[in-house]
């Protein structure tokens, strides 16, 4: 292969993407391989793609999230892995912020799962547990995104792009 021009560019930028992409999302706070490629994904879409979200911060717990939700972040969403809420711990929560006419602007958060068939869906005590969880979050307002494993592995791109399209068409 010829390692000159334009073939060593592409391959000098894609080192430098690849450091960026590891180094940013080597210390969210994350559970599981799938967690991770799910953070990675997301982190690289909102990063190198033409989001209409200028950046994606990483919380590292509740308080985090909320300062990050009223510092000077402009437009953002920020993902906060491993969210503690009342009776059971999400695998993530994204923030972003929106506008409506109504209140000029406003946060919407909503929760993402990664369920890997190790903890879900492998016996009816598990999908029961989670079919409850969904109508949990439908009850307190939070939209859910369930992804599985298998989703994650053939194509994390697509799974966060989908998330992240319905976060642009809510602004």
């Amino acid at each position: 292969m010829n390692d000159f021009g334009e073939n060593r560019l592409v391959r000098q930028i894609l080192e430098v993407v690849e450091a960026d992409l590891r180094s940013a999302t080597a210390e969210a706070p994350v559970e599981s391989p799938i967690e991770r490629l799910f953070v990675m994904a997301i982190y690289g879409l909102v990063t190198y793609s033409d989001a209409r979200f200028e950046d994606l911060l990483i919380a590292t717990d509740w308080e985090h999230f909320e300062r990050l939700k009223t510092g000077p972040n402009g437009s953002c969403r920020i993902l906060l892995p491993q969210a503690q809420l009342p009776g059971w711990r999400v695998d993530f929560l994204i923030g972003f912020e929106t506008w409506s006419p109504e209140r000029n602007s406003f946060w919407v958060d909503a929760i993402v799962e990664c369920n890997g068939h190790d903890f879900h869906e492998r016996t009816k005590g598990q999908a029961a547990r989670d079919r409850r969880r969904d109508r949990q979050a439908v009850a307190s307002g939070l939209p859910i995104f369930r992804f599985t494993g298998s989703e994650l592995w053939r194509d994390p791109i697509g799974c966060a792009r989908e998330l992240l399209v319905w976060t642009e068409s809510r602004f």
